[in-house]
């Protein structure tokens, strides 16, 4: 309860927000990098193909795990765990920041 006191009450409404839009955009983003992932995996003439066998494989894993690549649509489920993702990645990184700062100022 403390730490919610130290928070500015502007930064404590403008931040979920954000990180839901933040969230729908990379979940989108990566909607678009999956597909085009999977689309040159299964194509014939690629430039890369050395690789295209690995690619194939990969992409086939990375579809039995998320579906179809052309039908993937992130659903609100998804967004709100990104965003929560998010927000404990963003936390953990202030936090080490403040223990750098905190050994930092001790030594």
């Amino acid at each position: 309860m403390g730490v919610l006191l130290e928070i500015d009450p502007v930064t404590l409404l403008l931040v979920p927000p954000a990180l839901v839009l933040l969230a729908a955009i990379s979940l989108a983003q990566f909607g678009m990098v999956f597909r085009a992932f999977s689309s040159f995996a299964k194509a014939r003439d690629g430039m890369l193909g050395a690789v295209q066998p690995v690619l194939r494989n990969v992409a086939l894993h990375l579809e039995s795990t998320l579906g179809n690549a052309d039908r993937f649509q992130p659903g609100l489920t998804h967004v709100l765990l990104m965003a929560i993702l998010l927000a404990v990645v963003l936390s953990m990184k202030s936090l080490s920041r403040a223990v750098v700062n905190a050994i930092s100022k001790r030594d």
